[in-house]
């Protein structure tokens, strides 16, 4: 599927209504199915300056410098710049989780709500425990266990959900039916590194960060998750030749 054929979806997944401004952009959610480009580059806005085409570079570029050549209201700028490596140009705007409004409102709420669970669990746990271990029943027992396995579980989702509010990867893209940035003339492919990252650089640094509470199932795109599988169905393939060349070699050199 087309990335760009999800920039006008129909439903929720919509972040601002269709033709809301001139130029006819959305910010539209990218994880339906359709792969990001591997030319596709994210540059956060922090990571950027402007700079006037005609104005000189300095010796080593500092940030990714651009020029605003069309109207860009703030609320349209989301996270940061989308670049098409292979193009040349600045394509779109996207946003990260933490700037999606609705949905990172959503996980702030699930936080809060563990929160309110987590605090009711030890409050039991400590009634429980105030007594004197000679007049707990088995049920009083099972229960601080049962309260102790919820609080583990409890934990390991907080860590998930902070990780998705620090998470860099892009959550919406609003492409931009005409050109509104241009990134300076004498910015080279080579700094792109420099500023920004590929989608799956992205990935791997919040997967890094999250570790143990990243969860495939939940966490990743579906197009990545058909990667995840394709690599671990070749894995194994590749697992099994090398056993059968293994045992192959035994038998010849026996």
């Amino acid at each position: 599927m087309n990335i760009r054929a999800l920039s006008h979806p129909s439903g929720p997944k919509r972040l601002h209504p269709i033709n809301k401004e001139p130029m006819g952009w959305d910010f539209s959610r990218i994880d339906l199915g359709a792969e990001i480009p591997s030319v596709y580059w994210f540059f956060p806005w922090a990571n950027t300056e402007f700079l006037w085409p005609s104005t000189p570079l300095p010796p080593t570029p500092s940030k990714l410098f651009y020029a605003e050549v069309g109207k860009l209201k703030m609320e349209y700028r989301g996270t940061g710049i989308v670049l098409d490596e292979r193009a040349g140009r600045v394509v779109g705007c996207y946003k990260a989780h933490a700037d999606s409004g609705e949905p990172a409102h959503e996980t702030n709420t699930a936080l809060a709500r563990l929160e309110g669970n987590a605090t009711f669990a030890k409050t039991e746990i400590s009634r429980i425990l105030q007594f004197p271990a000679t007049r707990r029943t088995n049920a009083d027992q099972d229960l601080v266990s049962k309260l102790h396995a919820g609080l583990a579980a409890m934990s390991k989702e907080k860590r998930r959900l902070q990780g998705l509010l620090l998470d860099p990867r892009p959550q919406y893209i609003a492409f931009h039916k005409e050109e509104v940035l241009k990134v300076h003339p004498g910015i080279k492919i080579s700094d792109y590194k420099m500023f920004g990252d590929r989608y799956l650089a992205l990935e791997g640094r919040i997967r890094r960060a999250m570790g143990e509470v990243f969860d495939e199932e939940k966490d990743l795109p579906p197009w990545r998750k058909e990667d995840e599988v394709e690599r671990r169905v070749l894995g194994e393939v590749l697992r099994e030749m090398l056993e059968e060349i293994s045992q192959e070699e035994g038998v010849w050199g026996s």
